[in-house]
C-alpha cells in the first residue's frame, strides 16, 4: 500500500510548485539519457516527441499529486498505462522502460536537492518526509506502467499469431484470397507487393515436442535473419509437411535468376553453419498469394526431387530442375522419355553406361576407368545405346533428351524407395 502523503512546510511546497512551473528542468535531463538508450535511441521523431511530452507530463502529475494531497489519481494512472502500451507497441525492452524509471526518480529528488540548496531544514524533509512517499509512488506508477506494457505485449502476440494462421491458411487453401492476402500483410507491417521466395528447410526438429520445436523454430530463423541480413519480422514462416518454410524478402525489381544465385549463396551459408539442416529447397521468385503458395510448391519439389540424396547436405534448386518437373506435367513428353530407357531395359549394362557416361561429362576415358572396362567395350556399349534408340550421342539434343530420362528415372526410383 502506498506511503501517506506528506505535509510540506511552505517552503517545501514552494519548491514543489515551481517543479511543477518549469517540469522541463527535470524532463529535459530525463530525455537526453534516454536517447542513449537501446530502444529508445531508435525512435522516430515524433515518438521521440511523445516521450518528452510524456516526461513533463509525469513530472506535473508527481507535483500535482504533492500539491493537492490526492496521491495518484486515476486519470494519472491511464496516462502511465498509455505510456506502456505505446512503448510495447515501439518496442523499446522492458529493461530500458524500468531504467528509465530510475533515472527519473533521480533526476526529480535532484531538482529538489537543487533548489534546498544548503538547507538542513529541507533536506532533512525531504529526507524523512517525501522520500519515502516519492520511492512508494513510483513503485506504484512503475507497477501501473510494466503491467500495461506486458498486457499490451500479449495482445500483440496474439494478434500476430491470430494473422499468421490467417495468412498461412490463404497460401495453403485459398491462395485466390489476394484481398485476405494484403490486409493481413499490411496488418503484420510488411509490403504485400513485395516479391518472395520460398525456402523450405529439412531440419531434425521433434515435431511431438510442440513447445521445444516453437523454440528450436525461432531459433533458426534468426539464423536465416543473419545468413540473408533481414530483420526476423521481415520474415514470414509456417510448419507444413515436417518442413520448415520460409519465405524471404526480395528487391523491388531484382531479376527472378540474380534472386536465385543470391539466395542460393545464402542458403549455403547457411547449410554451413547449421548442422541440424539437413537440405534445402529453394522455389524461385514470386508475388502475391498464389506466388507465394507456388515458390512454396516449387521449393518442396526440389527437396522431393533429390530425396535419394539425403546424404548430400546441399541446396537444392528448383530452377535446376524446372525442365524436368514440366515435362512431368506433360503426359506425352513423359511417356517419350520413359520409353527410351525402357528400350535398353533388357540390357541393364547399357543403362549403367549410359548413366556414368553423361554424369562424366562424356569423357570415355574416365567412364571406362569407373566402370572398370577396357574402352573397346565402351565403345561398343555406348554404340548399343545410339543403335537401338536411333540416337547420336555426339548431338546435344540427343544428350540433353537422355540426361532429362535419366533424371526423371533417378527421382521415380527415390519416391518409390528403389
Amino acid at each position: 500500500m502506498i506511503a501517506s502523503i506528506p505535509t510540506m512546510s511552505d517552503r517545501l511546497r514552494a519548491i514543489t510548485a515551481k517543479l511543477a512551473e518549469d517540469p522541463q528542468r527535470i524532463s529535459g535531463r530525463v530525455h537526453s539519457e534516454l536517447l542513449d538508450m537501446e530502444g529508445y535511441r531508435d525512435l522516430s521523431a515524433e515518438a521521440r516527441e511523445s516521450v518528452d511530452e510524456f516526461l513533463v507530463c509525469s513530472v506535473e502529475l508527481w507535483c500535482e499529486a504533492l500539491l493537492s494531497g490526492a496521491g495518484l489519481s486515476a486519470e494519472a494512472r491511464e496516462v502511465f498505462a498509455g505510456y506502456g502500451r505505446r512503448r510495447a507497441h515501439q518496442g523499446v525492452p522492458l529493461q530500458s522502460l524500468m531504467r528509465a524509471f530510475s533515472i527519473g526518480i533521480r533526476e526529480i529528488w535532484q531538482g529538489y536537492l537543487e533548489l534546498a540548496g544548503d538547507s538542513e531544514e529541507l533536506g532533512r524533509e525531504l529526507l524523512f518526509e517525501v522520500s519515502r512517499y516519492m520511492f512508494c509512488y513510483f513503485d506504484e506508477v512503475a507497477e501501473e506502467t510494466v503491467q500495461a506494457y506486458l498486457d499490451e505485449q500479449i495482445r500483440k502476440v496474439r494478434w500476430r499469431e491470430y494473422l499468421g494462421q490467417r495468412l498461412y491458411y490463404i497460401l495453403l487453401h485459398t491462395p485466390e484470397d489476394e484481398t485476405g492476402f494484403r490486409e493481413v500483410l499490411v496488418a503484420l507491417g510488411l509490403d504485400p507487393s513485395m516479391p518472395r521466395v520460398a525456402l523450405a528447410l529439412d531440419v531434425s526438429i521433434d515435431a511431438e515436442k510442440l513447445r521445444s520445436r516453437e523454440e528450436e523454430i525461432e531459433r533458426l530463423l534468426l539464423q536465416v535473419s543473419r545468413a540473408f541480413r533481414v530483420a526476423t519480422a521481415d520474415l514470414v514462416r509456417t510448419w507444413y509437411r515436417e518442413r520448415l518454410i520460409v519465405w524471404l524478402p526480395c528487391a523491388h525489381g531484382e531479376a527472378i535468376s540474380q534472386a536465385d544465385q543470391r539466395l542460393a549463396r545464402g542458403v549455403a551459408a547457411l547449410l554451413a553453419s547449421q548442422a541440424e539442416i539437413y537440405q534445402a529447397g529453394l522455389g524461385i521468385m514470386n508475388h502475391g498469394a498464389r506466388g507465394w503458395a507456388r515458390s512454396m510448391e516449387e521449393a518442396l519439389k526440389a527437396l522431393d526431387f533429390f530425396s535419394g540424396e539425403r546424404a548430400e547436405r546441399a541446396v537444392r534448386r528448383y530452377s535446376n530442375i524446372l525442365v524436368e518437373d514440366g515435362i512431368r506435367g506433360s503426359e506425352n513428353a513423359l511417356r517419350y522419355l520413359v520409353s527410351l530407357l525402357e528400350q535398353l531395359g533388357n540390357e541393364p549394362d547399357l543403362l549403367l553406361t549410359l548413366e556414368t557416361y553423361l554424369n562424366l561429362g562424356r569423357r570415355r576415358g574416365h567412364t571406362a576407368k569407373r566402370l572398370g572396362i577396357h574402352p573397346n567395350t565402351l565403345d561398343y556399349r555406348l554404340g548399343r545405346v545410339e543403335e537401338l534408340l536411333g540416337a547420336r550421342l555426339a548431338d546435344a539434343d540427343w544428350v540433353n533428351r537422355l540426361d532429362i530420362a535419366l533424371r526423371l528415372r533417378r527421382y521415380s526410383s527415390g519416391r518409390s524407395g528403389v
